[in-house]
């Protein structure tokens, strides 16, 4: 993740597994524009996301729900350029499904 990606995102770790993608893009919409939410499991119940801003002004001011709590936790909400880049809390976004295999015009034949 290039660094401007970086200051415009805020982690959020200890998130209750109520919490869904867009309830917490809608709890983050009051800092600014939410342009993506990935949420991981960190251990048992709990969990973290990454959102993203339109811009790095709005991704500090989000910082101000820090211990807030949100579906019974509370919340620790720093910018994502202030945590070391191979830090365990970050969640890794979801795999990209596999690409359908590609079937030649001889191949379709053969199997009709």
């Amino acid at each position: 993740m290039d660094s401007e990606k970086r200051e415009r995102t805020i982690l959020i770790t200890n998130l209750s597994s109520k919490v869904s993608e867009k309830l917490l893009a809608d709890f983050c919409q009051c800092s600014g524009t939410v342009k993506e939410v990935v949420m991981g499991t960190l251990y048992g119940s709990l969990r973290a996301a990454l959102v993203e801003f339109a811009d790095a002004g709005q991704a500090k001011a989000a910082t101000m729900f820090d211990n807030t709590s949100l579906a019974g936790e509370k919340m620790r909400v720093e910018v994502l350029s202030s945590v070391p880049e191979n830090d365990s809390r970050i969640p890794k976004p979801p795999p990209k499904p596999a690409p359908a295999p590609v079937i030649s015009e001889a191949q379709a034949q053969a199997q009709a």
